[in-house]
């Protein structure tokens, strides 16, 4: 028997790249077995051959299931394997017939290596598990994740920690030039200013809250990067040095957004977290600063 929160509709049909489950005639699906990488390739190539609607990889088949590296590498040939076929994504337990026995956070940690990959379509979440677990995981699969930023998200490796954490989606900057919300020649400080980031999370916001799911929605300003900051329209003239005017600015703009978000139905079940990454490095605004002063 298998349950996967992901097959959970409430209408009787569910559209998946292009096989439509639910509609005409039974839908075909093939499981991947191999114990390596070679046979799993092989068996892939057949599955795509074959009239078979989805592909199935049985990842406890794998010899190298307790490998992320590898796990991470099957996944994506199988992807690349198998054009608009469906992705199903098994990692069977010994009680369900699987072939080895491992343990809780072991079977959990392996379905959300394959849910953050971003490269399966269905996760099959068995149902012998513990109904904690299975909520867990039902919730982490539909859990919608977003990072946005207005600079590139690959510096830093920015981009590599939220599509290794979380099963985030990124919209950068280079994403805002491909969506159209920014002219594709249009350049600023880092990429876009924090006005521009504020206006696009409420955008952002709407649609998260019109789904019936959990989200999440992560922010990074750039606007008071060192060396001292981007003055954007909106900072006024209250200081004489400027980076001081562009952190009251950024104080301002912040308390604004949280004060809009108190306004949306959504906020009464959601938790707002506002926490900096780091203290300025700016060479001289703290130089006049006691250096026994304790910095938070």
């Amino acid at each position: 028997m298998k349950c996967s929160g992901l097959l959970q509709r409430k209408s009787s049909m569910l559209t998946i790249r292009d096989t439509v489950i639910g509609e005409g005639k039974p839908k075909i699906c093939i499981a991947v077995t191999g114990t390596d990488e070679k046979s799993i390739i092989a068996e892939t190539h057949k599955a795509f051959l074959s009239p078979a609607e989805i592909i199935e990889w049985r990842a406890d088949c794998f010899s190298e299931w307790q490998n992320d590296y590898a796990l991470m590498r099957v996944l994506k040939t199988i992807r690349m394997n198998i054009g608009a076929k469906a992705f199903l994504f098994t990692f069977r337990t010994k009680e369900e017939g699987g072939t080895i026995p491992f343990k809780d956070t072991e079977y959990m940690h392996v379905l959300k290596l394959a849910i953050d990959s971003r490269l399966i379509d269905l996760v099959d979440i068995e149902c012998c598990v513990s109904e904690y677990m299975a909520n867990e995981m039902i919730s982490y699969a539909r859990q919608k994740n977003v990072f946005m930023i207005g600079s590139d998200a690959e510096f830093g490796g920015r981009d590599i920690y939220y599509s290794t954490h979380g099963n985030y989606e990124i919209e950068d900057y280079n994403y805002a030039r491909k969506s159209g919300r920014i002219p594709d020649d249009y350049m600023v400080f880092w990429g876009y200013e924090d006005e521009k980031l504020f206006e696009f999370a409420k955008e952002e916001l709407d649609k998260l809250s019109a789904e019936s799911e959990p989200f999440n929605l992560t922010l990074l300003t750039v606007d008071t990067h060192f060396e001292d900051g981007y003055t954007c329209r909106l900072c006024e003239d209250t200081y004489d040095d400027p980076y001081a005017n562009v952190i009251s600015c950024s104080d301002r703009q912040v308390t604004a957004f949280v004060e809009w978000c108190k306004t949306q139905d959504f906020y009464e079940n959601t938790t707002i977290i506002i926490s900096g990454d780091h203290p300025t490095m700016d060479t001289d605004f703290c130089a006049k600063i006691d250096t026994a002063y304790d910095r938070k």
